[in-house]
C-alpha cells in the first residue's frame, strides 16, 4: 500500500491531458467510447487517482458522487456512489477500493453523525459484490438476509433518478445496451459458481452476461465500519488470485 499514492480532486479539475491518461488505463478493460467516458465526469463529483509512488504511473481510478435522497417525506438519506472504477490487475488485492470506501464512509458520518449514510454502486461484474461480501457485515442483496424496506425504497429512488428507462424493478438491476466490460477476468466461469457469493450475484443479476448491472447498497453504519477495520487490522482480507478485490 505504501508504494501507492492516492489523490482526490474535483471532476471539474480534470484537464484534457489527465482525462486522456485516465482513459488509457480505464479504456483497456471497457468497451465504452472515449466521448461517453469523458461525458460521465460531468455526472460525478470527485475522482480518486492511484499512482505508483516511484514511477508516477497511474494504476487506478474511482469516480465518486454524493446525493441526498428524500423518500416519502422522510429525512434525507445521504448516499455515496462509485463509478468509472478500475484498478490495474497488478495492483489488485491491496484493498485500494475498500480503503477509499472507508475514507468516504468516515467523512460522511462526520457530516451526518445522526443519520445513516449509504454506499451504492451499479455492479457490472461480481467483483464489487465480492468486495462487499468479503469485507462488510451488512450489504444488500445478501444471501442470508432479507433486504430492509428502506433499502428497497432507496434502490427504487436510485433507479428512478439515474436509470429511468433501464431500471428493472423486479430484479433491481440496470439493463445495459451492450456489455461495457472487455476484461475477461471478471467474466463468470463455471468454476466461479462454486463460490456462493458469485453464485448469488449471478442469480440476482440474470443479465450479467449481457453487461447488466446489479444495484448494491450497504449502510455506512458503525457495525460495517468496525467490521471492516477489524479485518484490516487483522490483515486477513478474503481473496484468491482470481477473486482479489
Amino acid at each position: 500500500m505504501f508504494s501507492i499514492q492516492a489523490r482526490c480532486l474535483d471532476c471539474a479539475e480534470i484537464a484534457p491531458s489527465l482525462n486522456e491518461e485516465i482513459w488509457a488505463l480505464y479504456g483497456q478493460a471497457h468497451t465504452i467510447a472515449f466521448e461517453q467516458f469523458s461525458e460521465r465526469w460531468q455526472r460525478l463529483d470527485k475522482v480518486v487517482l492511484f499512482r505508483h509512488r516511484a514511477s508516477g504511473r497511474l494504476v487506478g481510478c474511482i469516480g465518486v458522487r454524493f446525493h441526498d435522497f428524500l423518500i416519502g417525506g422522510s429525512k434525507p438519506m445521504p448516499t455515496l456512489y462509485f463509478g468509472q472504477v478500475y484498478i490495474d490487475p497488478a495492483y489488485r488485492g491491496r484493498m485500494l477500493v475498500q480503503r477509499t470506501v472507508l475514507r468516504f464512509m468516515l467523512q460522511a458520518k462526520c457530516r451526518h453523525p445522526l443519520r445513516t449514510c449509504y454506499f451504492w454502486t451499479d455492479a457490472l461484474s461480481y467483483k464489487p459484490y465480492l468486495v462487499m461480501a468479503n469485507n462488510l457485515a451488512d450489504y444488500f442483496p445478501h444471501p442470508d438476509l432479507e433486504t430492509p424496506p428502506e433499502i428497497l425504497s432507496l434502490k427504487a429512488a436510485i433507479g428512478e433518478r439515474y436509470y429511468p428507462d433501464t431500471f428493472q424493478a423486479s430484479t433491481r438491476t440496470v439493463r445495459k445496451p451492450s456489455n461495457l466490460l472487455s476484461d475477461k477476468s471478471v467474466m463468470i466461469a463455471e468454476q466461479d459458481l462454486h463460490n456462493r457469493f458469485i453464485r448469488f450475484y449471478a442469480q440476482c443479476n440474470p443479465g450479467h452476461a449481457n453487461g447488466d448491472g446489479l444495484l448494491l447498497v450497504c449502510p455506512m453504519n458503525i457495525r460495517n465500519v468496525t467490521y471492516f477495520v477489524r479485518r484490516l487490522i487483522a490483515g486477513k482480507p478474503r481473496r484468491s488470485a482470481r477473486h482479489a478485490g
